[in-house]
């Protein structure tokens, strides 16, 4: 759950007030549990729910071009090569080891 609320605000910082019309909605869907056992949250889905989840927020908010332009900056700031992927995962154990 901490590590989507910190990539979460990451995509916050990314994305911007020029590009964020409104709130990121969190999802964390599990793929593989049989049941689900935290409670109180919509953020938290198995896949089976990932649709019906999605379809929650059925209003459209951004044009096609505004949705390719929210996907070219997220693209691009994915971490996709494996040895930055690793310095990354490092860096952020190195941190949540110091505090």
């Amino acid at each position: 759950m901490l590590q989507n609320y910190v990539h979460t605000k990451a995509i916050q910082g990314l994305l911007g007030f020029q590009h964020l019309k409104v709130s990121i909605v969190p999802l964390v869907v599990f793929t593989k549990a049989s049941k689900l056992k935290i409670a109180g949250t919509s953020s938290v889905v198995h896949l089976s729910n990932l649709v019906k989840t999605i379809k929650n927020y059925a209003k459209i908010v951004y044009s096609d071009t505004q949705c390719d332009e929210i996907i070219n900056l997220l693209m691009g700031a994915n971490i996709v090569d494996k040895q930055m992927r690793k310095a990354h995962i490092k860096e952020i154990r190195a941190i949540k080891k110091a505090k």
